[in-house]
């Protein structure tokens, strides 16, 4: 796992910030898919950003980002690629979510992208 820290730490010091953000995302839910299959990954991903206190704009952002890089290790036009090399295409083709979704306010109902569910409170509003 080292050779991927490595990787993220490389590619993301020399590129924007919002873009290195999704290159994070982007990278870490396609290798995870690679190691773990989709539905652990996707599992473990929206664990650890509904646990995390963030913005729901930023939220929606990384989900968006961990979306997309499921869907890259899945392609099979990318079986055999370099991760990286695959995860800076997509970025570069504009596929990646750049900057954090606008949204109202924390309590405002945001309607995300197709299949990235929002955080749910439980029925007590916890």
């Amino acid at each position: 796992m080292n050779k991927h820290f490595e990787v993220l730490h490389r590619r993301g010091a020399g590129i924007g910030v919002g873009t290195a953000d999704a290159f994070r995302h982007i990278y870490w839910s396609y290798r995870m898919t690679e190691d773990l299959g989709p539905d652990a990954a996707k599992r473990f991903a929206d664990a650890h950003e509904i646990t995390v206190p963030t913005p729901d704009g930023d939220r929606l952002m990384d989900l968006f980002n961990n979306n997309l890089g499921r869907r890259l290790a899945l392609d099979p036009a990318n079986k055999g690629r370099p991760a990286e090399d695959v995860v800076l295409e997509a970025i570069k083709k504009g596929h990646a979510q750049t900057q954090p979704f606008k949204t109202r306010s924390t309590k405002t109902r945001v309607t995300p992208p197709p299949g990235i569910p929002l955080r749910r409170k439980s029925p007590s509003g916890l």
